[in-house]
């Protein structure tokens, strides 16, 4: 059962919300990294999402939902529910912010209110050092592939009105998603050149690398399908070929069950 604080975070400028699952031997690194932001005008919001739905986490400071496995959407949906800040940042508990992040990119939107998201290059750390600098922002070329980070500065009322992340959609990509369906109503981004996000790599993560590899067709489809309007009439016949490959409701299904209905299926990951 979901437990969560009755309370609504006060009036601030940003409210940081981070999203835990498993990863609390990083969470301290990455909320020294938003304490250490030069801009001061913000909050932190921990939505911890482990499956025994009670926290193991120790940070007083820092305020806290816990929820039971109900997946990265809804639980930055949380999240949102319990803030009221102007802007949002989506932050994962591995993941890390330079220090001027917040001061750069809320800059960034207020010199520049016509867009509703500013995305920044991504710098990879721990198991890679490599850097991925994304493009400037074209609607056209993001229907083809994803080049905004997750961790993107997002307009809180901008981001409502597009209705959210897809609650039908457990953890898989998401966030493209959320950027496309944003871009389709007129809400574009803005990109800032500089390398302000910092993106773990994990030594660990094999199994989910060959499950998003082998899945990437299939998560591609469904997010097309969503947005049958702004693809190519042609494409409509692939894609639903794609979807009806896998059972209706596949994109609510834990990282786990997806893995274990291919291995059922013979398919080796």
């Amino acid at each position: 059962m979901e437990r969560i604080k009755k309370w609504r975070l006060k009036l601030t400028t940003v409210s940081v919300i981070v999203t835990n699952f498993h990863q609390e031997k990083y969470l301290k690194e990455c909320l020294e990294s938003i304490e250490n932001q030069t801009y001061p005008n913000y909050n932190v919001l921990v939505v911890d999402d482990n499956e025994e739905g009670q926290s193991s986490l120790a940070h007083s400071r820092n305020n806290l939902i816990w929820t039971f496995d109900i997946g990265l959407s809804a639980c930055r949906m949380k999240g949102v529910e319990r803030t009221s800040s102007k802007y949002l940042l989506f932050l994962d508990a591995d993941d890390k912010l330079h220090p001027q992040f917040l001061e750069k990119t809320v800059k960034v939107l207020e010199d520049n209110p016509k867009y509703s998201v500013c995305f920044t290059d991504t710098q990879h750390f721990d198991a890679a050092n490599t850097c991925w600098e994304q493009p400037e922002y074209n609607f056209y070329s993001l229907l083809q592939n994803n080049f905004m980070c997750s961790c993107s500065l997002i307009k809180r009322n901008d981001f409502l009105a597009c209705g959210g992340f897809d609650l039908d959609n457990f953890n898989y990509w998401e966030d493209y998603e959320n950027w496309i369906n944003m871009g389709s109503k007129g809400y574009y981004g803005k990109h800032l050149p500089e390398k302000l996000f910092y993106y773990r790599m994990h030594k660990e993560s094999g199994t989910q690398s060959k499950r998003n590899e082998f899945l990437s067709p299939y998560y591609k489809a469904y997010i097309i399908s969503k947005h049958f309007e702004l693809y190519p009439r042609e494409w409509e016949s692939q894609v639903k070929q794609i979807l009806s490959q896998y059972p209706l409701d596949f994109m609510k299904w834990k990282p786990k069950e997806q893995e274990q209905y291919l291995k059922e299926k013979g398919f080796i990951i």
